[in-house]
């Protein structure tokens, strides 16, 4: 699909001019998101032997549909529903402007998200990254010395999708011509030392970062993402245990079997 995308960008150019489609939008159905927060599958009831780790990775693997919320992209268009929405607000534009006029409006879509998203922190912001290269994945780095979340809205890659995923991470998968990267957006803790900074990039460098060193030193991005919109960030972890303890209240509640022995 992202072949044929290329294709039609490539066209789109030769028609349009001097477009840039990097700044193209996919306008984010913000009043279906709060659904997704109860899309929950069946809890099975072997979760509760699990052990931790492996809870978590189980409660992970429940969601029907994990939670996917699209602040701005352009990896999965929808040309003809955006052509089509431009031909109704823009019915005395010729056929072949319709397209432009779809870019135009996304590209101020653009532009208002970074105006909501100006939000500031007391510390950097840090990309982690996952770098697909011509020569293999390599992990890297990236500082947002501002500490603002609206700076995080860049890319200088050919096509970029940013979202917030079922943890609450603000994250981006942005495509170009040598593969794909995948970034994941955190904001140091107040109380991190430049050493312990510094040494949280070099594990990034050398691929040794854990979750653990993540959650230890930095934050989030997610829970003030969404009170921006105004949704609630799902909390799967809780949803499954609260079913398991339905569950188990449930088999308590029901009357026990007698057993007699027979002589």
């Amino acid at each position: 699909m992202k072949v044929v995308y290329l294709v039609i960008l490539g066209l789109c150019s030769y028609l349009f001019g001097n477009i840039n489609f990097a700044k193209l939008i996919s306008k984010c159905k913000k009043d279906d998101i709060t659904k997704h927060g109860d899309r929950i599958s069946k809890m099975h009831k072997f979760y509760e032997n699990l052990p931790e780790g492996d809870a978590d990775k189980y409660l992970t693997s429940l969601t029907k549909e994990p939670f996917h919320l699209v602040i701005w992209g352009n990896l999965n268009l929808d040309f003809e529903e955006g052509i089509k929405f431009a031909r109704e607000n823009y019915p005395d534009e010729p056929e072949d402007r319709l397209l432009q006029r779809y870019i135009e409006e996304n590209d101020e879509m653009l532009e208002a998200e970074r105006i909501h998203l100006d939000i500031q922190y007391n510390q950097p912001i840090i990309i982690i990254g996952d770098l697909g290269l011509w020569n293999g994945r390599a992990h890297g780095y990236k500082d947002i010395p501002s500490g603002n979340i609206k700076d995080c809205l860049y890319s200088d890659t050919d096509m970029t999708e940013w979202f917030l995923d079922e943890k609450g991470d603000l994250r981006a998968e942005a495509a170009h011509h040598d593969g794909t990267n995948y970034y994941l957006y955190r904001v140091f803790k107040d109380n991190v030392t430049e050493e312990q900074i510094e040494d949280f990039k070099d594990k990034i460098y050398h691929g040794t970062l854990t979750e653990k060193d993540i959650d230890k030193y930095t934050h989030r991005l997610g829970d003030d993402i969404a009170g921006v919109y105004g949704i609630e960030l799902p909390d799967i972890k809780k949803s499954i245990k609260k079913q398991l303890e339905s569950h188990k209240a449930a088999v308590a509640s029901e009357p026990k079997m007698s057993h007699q022995k027979n002589n």
